[in-house]
């Protein structure tokens, strides 16, 4: 639908510019002095019989026009402030001015503010100051303000990163917590400032809006410190990797863009604006990600993720196939690729499984060859991505940069959100980062050797000896490593993030991180989602045991941090302890599901999973017929495929539990069938098709897809709050609700059936298997079965209405029609809010004092008629006077004034105000001349008007027929009594002067 989109730019400067004449005759520059905005230009003519020069002598900038022969011309464009002195070289006492001004809506801030206040629970110092590395031994005392209790200060600062902290009394030195942004100088963690360069010119978003296939957003441009106005803005859409420019309109008076586009096709779309100034500085570009269609409104509690190791998924281009290397059994490449991904997102699978976000293991370069397991024995290749050598190139591997676009265009074809894996702790020894700077990255100890703990040591430990340690306190290693994972996100159009290893960096690395995501692609309400692995252990069975981990996990996930985690507490508390041992009972399930709804920050939206690459696999855990579940090696001895039903009875157990639970819940390549293997690397088996399943295999992946297309059409199972009904040894039922939705899920893990009593407000069947719910709310569930209860909702009820846009700050999920509600975090739109002014702005939220109003109405007599007649007046003033009045002209006079000057006289002479009467007021009183009309009737007119004026012609007399029987009468052919004429004659008069008016009003220059 792109080829919609008209080829168009927008030269910002066309409007703006203005060009200035100087003369220079009779030896003098003509005019002497000039003052002009910025942008503009001047034009020396001589028209003088001498040769002369218009020659700077001082201003910020220089200009020479040379010799200037009689007729010759120099033109000079001004784009710095200031006053320039000229004068002529070849005659000293010629001199002039040029005065340069700023004619900028608005410009840059040159200075940086910070602000302090007391907590909540603190009284008011008597001294905050502030210290930076701009001047370490110099503070500078912040101000007061009673009336808000805040301190602040601004300081003028060159462009750069500054480490900086707040001073409380003398020596309380304390974090701005109003800014995320982190690192060190020397051994200190500090509060980080970036300041930008002030001279460039910027773009911003004002507003925006998205509907059902278009959008609209207004963008301002910023003159840098100098005041340089605009030179161009323009703008492109991408979409599918293919970059369109667009049209929008250009307000040269408010430097602002706007946009309009509709009848977009569904799908991801990336509208970039770009921006210079008259001195060819660039603007940073502007990058505005949104989605159209069914999509715009998905966050990421929707979110089914699946989890998928390229290279062992499906081998869709054989041509990539890495060489054979000396890695043990399991730890070689296989094959799988981006090509065979975009098979699967192609063929449906994905879709039919109800997932609509992939999480695709790196897909940077990898190292060659292999290294040492952790075993120390075993020797292992690079397959899973996780040993990077380039911080920008795909793994040819995997496949192409093309093959990878191909990828997400086709994922988000079908409205699948693709999330990347970004390694943050470390690099391979063979990466350019470490052999061209080797003091970003830490000397430290063998993470899990002895007095080398992966907690104790988390920050400076090493995962292998070829595995360097990144140092996130160095500030270019830090910047770097952030500058790269936004290159990715950018470079493939990606939706989010997994993030590797993160307890094993410093906080900042992530912080930092999820601030510049923010700033960068999250400005017009797209979410890009950061999910976090802060792997974790298992305290105990009882919540105290757990807070550390609980702690860790929250770590990473306030302000601008991380949006979730994988839920490691949970996995440990009902997948190692319930699902595949048995050891605990469902109400144990039941008390860590729902502590992990209030041992979290508010807010995040964790991801719960029953298996992943670091485990051994589920249905391999939960088989009572083997023990070498935990094995890594052939030698050792892996697990086979289960030859029982209880490992896949288990696994519709949790998973019917991971998908009806709140929060972002995660599938493992091949977990949805039911793969079986070991530990590292045997969990890693190459995914198998449907073709290559037995039955036991391909009924869990029925239930499981059914289960997900029910968790993806139900806002209660997706986006509801967990709630307790019923629990026991082996049975379990609890509640997902919204405010207008309801599921009930229950499950019975035991060898016989069991009966479910429930109190709901409703009745209905088991969208699974159709379990019937009679009219107590009681149902039976066989053994090892589950059942999912979907509120009914009449089908003739009225839609909800609200707003529908999920990049609204009141958006309602619940929403089904929109109702143009829909509010916007953008800044206030400044302008005239005075709706009585003439340039009332009824967009504007802040009244910018720029109003302006109507002057008020001239008064006067109105009435054409009369003999001080203001042909000005707007409104009548009473002062009418008349020649020799009658009670009829009386009559006549007030119903005139009544009605024409209400419904003609404003219009007229509000049109005419400035054109006419231009001969001055009418007398009050003239003299007056009979003039012959019709039928040898006469008519009086004044002598200014004349009978020229108002000859026979002007009457459009009909034939003169006698009356026999009423002379004063008007006839059937025609005639009219005087007094009629009279009428007909001043009506006449009036046609012919507003004809003249206007006449008038249109040659005037």
């Amino acid at each position: 639908m792109l080829a919609i989109i008209p080829l168009a730019s927008v030269n910002a400067i066309d409007s703006k510019s203005v060009t200035h004449n100087i003369n220079i005759q009779n030896f003098a520059f003509s005019p002497q002095t000039i003052t002009i905005d910025v942008g503009d230009s001047i034009t020396w003519t001589n028209q003088d019989s001498s040769s002369h020069t218009a020659t700077s002598t001082s201003g910020p900038d220089s200009f020479d026009s040379s010799t200037l022969s009689t007729g010759s011309s120099h033109t000079y464009t001004f784009t710095a402030l200031g006053t320039y002195n000229y004068e002529c070289s070849f005659h000293s006492s010629m001199t002039g001015t040029v005065t340069v001004e700023n004619p900028a809506v608005r410009v840059r801030e040159t200075q940086t503010t910070y602000t302090w206040q007391p907590l909540p629970s603190e009284a008011q110092p008597s001294n905050v100051s502030i210290i930076g590395e701009w001047d370490w031994d110099t503070h500078t005392d912040l101000i007061f303000d009673s009336g808000s209790g805040t301190w602040s200060t601004s300081l003028s600062l060159q462009e750069g990163m500054y480490c900086y902290k707040f001073v409380i009394g003398d020596n309380d030195y304390r974090f701005d917590l109003s800014n995320p942004y982190r690192g060190y100088c020397g051994d200190f963690e500090n509060s980080i400032a970036r300041v930008e360069n002030s001279g460039q010119p910027a773009l911003s978003l004002d507003s925006y809006s998205i509907n059902e296939d278009g959008f609209n957003a207004n963008i301002f441009f910023w003159a840098g410190d100098n005041h340089t106005a605009p030179d161009s803005v323009t703008a492109t859409l991408m979409h599918d990797f293919t970059e369109v420019p667009i049209s929008g309109i250009w307000d040269s008076n408010n430097w602002a863009l706007s946009l309009s586009i509709d009848e977009l096709s569904s799908g991801k779309y990336t509208l970039k604006v770009t921006g210079s100034d008259i001195n060819n500085v660039d603007a940073e570009e502007l990058l505005l990600p949104f989605w159209i269609g069914a999509q715009s409104d998905f966050i990421w509690d929707d979110a089914l993720i699946y989890m998928i190791m390229t290279d062992r998924f499906v081998d869709g281009n054989s041509s990539n196939n890495d060489a054979a290397t000396t890695a043990a059994q399991g730890a070689e490449w296989q094959g799988g690729d981006f090509a065979g991904i975009t098979q699967m997102i192609q063929s449906g699978y994905f879709d039919d499984l109800g997932v609509n976000a992939l999480w695709l293991t790196p897909f940077n370069t990898a190292a060659n060859g292999t290294g040492i397991a952790g075993d120390g024995q075993h020797e292992v290749s690079a397959y899973h991505g996780y040993w990077p050598i380039e911080p920008r190139s795909v793994d040819a591997r995997l496949g192409s940069e093309a093959e990878l676009e191909e990828l997400i265009s086709a994922a988000h074809e079908h409205g699948i959100r693709v999330m990347g894996d970004f390694v943050v702790n470390h690099v391979h020894e063979d990466h350019p980062y470490y052999s061209n700077n080797p003091d970003w990255f830490n000397q430290g100890c063998l993470c899990g050797t002895q007095n080398c703990g992966w907690t104790e040591h988390r920050l400076d430990c090493l995962f292998r000896t070829y595995m360097p340690d990144i140092n996130w306190k160095n500030r270019d290693a830090s910047e770097q490593m952030i500058s790269d994972g936004l290159w990715w996100l950018e470079r493939f159009d990606l939706d989010g993030a997994r993030i590797d290893a993160v307890k094993h960096v410093d906080d900042l690395a992530i912080y930092n991180f999820g601030t510049q995501v923010e700033e960068r692609f999250e400005l017009m309400g797209t979410d890009y989602y950061l999910k976090g692995e802060t792997a974790m252990g298992w305290g105990g069975h009882n919540l105290v045991d757990n807070q550390d981990e609980y702690e860790m996990i929250n770590r990473y996930m306030n302000g601008h941090g991380l949006d979730g985690q994988a839920d490691f507490v949970l996995y440990h508390a009902v997948v190692d302890n319930v699902f595949t041992s048995g050891d605990m009972d469902y109400q144990h399930l039941d008390y860590w599901t729902a502590r992990s709804q209030d041992q979290y920050v508010d807010g995040t939206t964790m991801v719960p999973f029953v298996g992943s690459h670091d485990v051994p696999r589920f249905t391999s855990r939960a088989d009572p017929g083997t023990t070498d579940e935990w094995n890594q090696w052939a030698e050792d001895g892996l697990p086979g495929q289960p030859g029982n039903d209880a490992p896949y009875q288990a696994a519709l157990q949790a998973f019917t539990w991971l998908l009806t639970t709140p929060g972002a819940p995660l599938i493992y390549q091949g977990d949805e069938y039911g793969e079986f293997g070991g530990a590292d690397p045997d969990n890693r088996h190459m995914w198998r098709n449907n073709s290559n399943i037995n039955s036991r295999e391909v009924s869990l992946l029925d239930n499981i897809s059914a289960i997900a297309q029910l968790r993806k059409d139900s806002y209660a199972l997706k986006r509801g709050t967990y709630e307790s009904l019923a629990n026991n040894t082996d049975t379990i039922a609890w509640s997902m609700a919204t405010s207008s939705d309801q599921a009930i899920i229950a499950m019975n893990r035991g060898g016989g059936a069991a009966n479910f009593d429930l109190e709901l407000n409703w009745i209905t069947n088991d969208s699974l298997n159709g379990i019937v719910m009679d009219g107590n709310h009681s149902f039976t569930l066989e053994p090892h079965s589950v059942a999912i209860f979907l509120q009914p909702h009449d089908n003739n009820s009225s839609p909800i209405q609200g707003c529908t846009n999920s990049s609204a700050t009141n958006y309602n999920p619940l929403a089904d029609v929109d109702d143009g509600s829909c509010q916007f975090s953008s800044p206030p739109v400044e302008g005239c809010t005075n709706s009585s002014a003439t340039n009332y702005n009824p967009l504007a939220e802040v009244d910018d004092d720029s109003c302006q109003y109507p002057s008020p109405p001239v008064e006067g007599c109105t009435d054409s008629n009369a003999t001080n007649y203001n042909a000005l007046a707007e409104v009548d003033d009473g002062t009418c006077e008349y020649i020799n009045p009658s009670p009829n002209n009386n009559s006549n006079n007030n119903t005139n004034n009544q009605t024409g000057n209400q419904t003609g006289n404003q219009t007229d002479n509000n049109t005419s105000n400035n054109t006419g009467n231009q001969t001055g007021e009418t007398p009050d009183e003239e003299e007056m001349v009979t003039c012959d009309a019709c039928c040898g009737e006469t008519v009086e007119v004044s002598v200014s008007i004349g009978c020229d004026m108002v000859g026979v012609d002007e009457f459009e007399c009909e034939p003169c027929n006698p009356v026999e029987n009423n002379q004063n009468s008007t006839t059937e052919t025609g005639g009219f009594d005087r007094g009629n004429l009279v009428v007909y004659v001043l009506l006449g008069i009036l046609f012919v002067a507003i004809i003249g008016f206007v006449m008038i009003s249109i040659r005037r220059p």
